[in-house]
C-alpha cells in the first residue's frame, strides 16, 4: 500500500454507521439477548436480513459495541 492510499485510508472514519434501521435492529437483539438467549437473538437478526458478519460481531461481543474510537487525526 503506497503512502497516499494509506493516508486516505487512515483519514476515513472506519466505523461510521450509516444504516439507522440496522442499528436499531441490532440494538433490539442485544438488549433482548439476556432474556431470550443468543440463539433467538440471532434468529431475529437473520429474519430481519441483517448481514451475518454484523450479527455475529454484535452478539458475540456486545460490550465492545460503540467503544471503538476513531483513528487519531493529529499529526505526529
Amino acid at each position: 500500500m503506497n503512502a497516499r492510499v494509506k493516508k486516505q485510508y487512515l483519514l476515513k472514519p472506519q466505523h461510521a454507521r450509516t444504516n439507522r434501521k440496522m442499528r436499531d435492529l441490532v440494538d433490539q437483539a442485544v438488549t433482548a439477548m439476556p432474556e431470550v438467549g443468543i440463539r433467538k437473538s440471532a434468529e431475529f437478526l437473520a429474519s430481519m436480513h441483517v448481514p451475518v458478519e454484523v450479527a455475529v460481531r454484535a452478539l458475540v461481543y456486545p460490550k465492545r459495541r460503540r467503544t471503538v474510537t476513531p483513528p487519531s487525526y493529529r499529526r505526529r
